[in-house]
């Protein structure tokens, strides 16, 4: 019986032992992932560049020359560059359904105003039903725009600010991701 009460005394021992490794290890991995999520730490910071008031609101040309035509001529011909004298700098640049894009400069903008050149129908600067359906259903990005729309669906807005400036730009692929 000695010997019986011998091995039941190791195999407690072993138990807890076991048990009390046990809770140890769960109890670090618990503290470890508290820490992260309640005080997430970034592995890089990456400034931001706040913009003053004076560079969203001063154009490099003349606001008063931004004209449906000029913004029109310039989609039709893929030539986005000739934009840039009318843009505030920064400028707020969207494409729907995208993590696409923040605030930058009028250079930038250009390149990502290239998203248009995969449309390969003609532009219409004068579908009503488009205009009025963006401008009702989204004011922020398409209230005071100048909306074009591509005969395959593509859609451009360029959002004009009170100097009559640009100062967002939102793309599509197709409009019909916003409207029905």
């Amino acid at each position: 019986m000695n010997s019986k009460a011998y091995i039941a005394g190791i195999l407690s021992a072993l138990t807890l032992i076991a048990i009390g490794t046990g809770a140890y290890l769960l109890g670090r991995n618990t503290q470890g992932r508290g820490n992260r999520d309640s005080n997430p730490s970034p592995t890089a910071i990456t400034p931001l560049r706040t913009p003053s008031p004076i560079d969203l609101v001063t154009p490099t040309q003349n606001p008063q020359t931004t004209g449906k035509d000029t913004v029109q001529a310039a989609v039709v011909s893929k030539n986005y560059s000739s934009l840039t004298a009318y843009m505030t700098n920064p400028i707020s640049v969207r494409i729907e359904a995208s993590e696409c894009c923040n605030p930058m400069s009028p250079t930038d903008a250009v390149e990502q105003l290239k998203y248009l050149n995969s449309a390969k129908g003609t532009w219409d600067f004068n579908n009503q039903e488009v205009i009025s359906g963006l401008e009702a259903s989204y004011p922020e990005n398409y209230g005071n725009a100048i909306i074009g729309v591509s005969s395959d669906n593509y859609l451009v807005g360029f959002q004009l600010n009170s100097q009559n400036s640009i100062s967002k730009i939102s793309m599509s692929v197709s409009y019909k991701l916003l409207l029905p």
